[in-house]
């Protein structure tokens, strides 16, 4: 029993400690990895995968507890609160190379922060009046101001789209949206009232695409 003892390994106190689970789960996807480096099955490979989505979800669960625990036995008797805020004290911040001077205090250390965000969120000098008046024009001319509304327009009715259709070529070539005249004689009926509202209100507000769509 001695020799048994004397020949067996020592676990060092700071080895950190790994559930159980999570070993088990770690050598199982480790042996699917390299089965599917082996074989090339993708069966492997789908293995390893969810393996480590179980081996994520079950750390975090395990890192939630533990930090939970943690949290309810802290106390201000034996000194775990004061070790258990210690990391997260404000630190200090190091001095900062300032534009004259590196700033030692916390007065230097505010005007100098301060200072640098003022210059990096200031607005662009273009030092170009005739860009700002091209942006500015554009703008403006990218929509007219006026709407019209014509509301003198005879609605149109289901049936006058469908002769309209029915009258179109089937041999012509389709326009941008790659819909040829054969597939409009295809559509059906209630296809057709969609189409008929929407040619209304075009005609209403006077607005056309300019590519004919």
């Amino acid at each position: 029993m001695n020799a048994k003892i004397a020949a067996s390994k020592s676990v060092p106190s700071d080895q950190t400690y790994i559930d159980p689970t999570i070993r088990q789960l770690n050598n199982e996807r480790n042996h699917a990895g390299k089965m599917f480096q082996r074989t090339r099955n993708p069966d492997f490979n789908r293995l390893a995968g969810k393996l480590n989505k179980k081996i994520i979800k079950l750390n975090e669960k395990i890192e939630n507890n533990s930090f939970t625990n943690k949290l309810i036995n802290v106390t201000t008797e034996d000194g775990t609160l004061w070790e258990f805020v210690r990391p997260f004290k404000k630190k200090n911040i190091s001095a900062l190379n300032g534009p004259t001077s590196i700033a030692l205090t916390d007065k230097e250390k505010a005007n100098c922060l301060a200072t640098s965000l003022e210059k990096q969120f200031q607005l662009n000098d273009t030092h170009d009046a005739d860009a700002d008046l091209l942006v500015k024009n554009s703008v403006e001319g990218f929509r007219s101001p006026d709407i019209f509304n014509f509301t003198d327009i005879i609605p149109p009715i289901p049936y006058e789209i469908k002769n309209c259709i029915k009258k179109l070529k089937i041999n012509k070539a389709p326009g941008n949206g790659k819909i040829n005249n054969k597939m409009l004689k295809c559509l059906p009926d209630n296809y057709i009232y969609y189409l008929t509202i929407i040619i209304y209100k075009i005609m209403t507000i006077g607005h056309f695409q300019p590519n004919g769509q």
